[in-house]
């Protein structure tokens, strides 16, 4: 019986793993691909790096006054702040809020066409 062992995997085209190391040499050609390795594996992943800006760029942003920054700005700070949110939340185990309320009302549209039974309980939720 050593075929109930036999477990065979077999891919189709785009099918497979989707885990990818990100090579340097992948990207853009500005240094040394072996320096990019090292920083990746021994210092921190790209993720590390443009958290750790992140971080610094909202830091300094709440040190400004809100009319220093143009409205590009604004809106760049805005769209920074809800990508931490949403990256916060993931890291919490929970699901990313929609980025909008319509966004938020098209996917509760979506979830109501989808499970009707639940339409009755959103509506005792709104009567509270």
């Amino acid at each position: 019986m050593w075929w109930l062992n036999f477990n065979p995997q077999f891919n189709w085209p785009f099918s497979g793993s989707v885990v990818q190391d990100i090579h340097p040499s992948l990207l853009a050609r500005a240094g040394n691909d072996e320096t990019e390795l090292r920083v990746l594996r021994e210092v921190a992943s790209y993720g590390k790096q443009i958290g750790v800006l992140s971080d610094l760029v909202l830091g300094l942003a709440r040190q400004l006054p809100a009319e220093a920054l143009d409205d590009d700005a604004r809106h760049a700070l805005a769209q920074l702040q809800e990508m931490g949110r949403r990256i916060e939340r993931i890291k919490q185990g929970q699901v990313p809020l929609p980025p909008t309320a319509d966004e938020a009302r098209s996917q509760l549209q979506a979830l109501l066409a989808h499970y009707p039974e639940l339409a009755s309980a959103v509506a005792d939720q709104g009567q509270r």
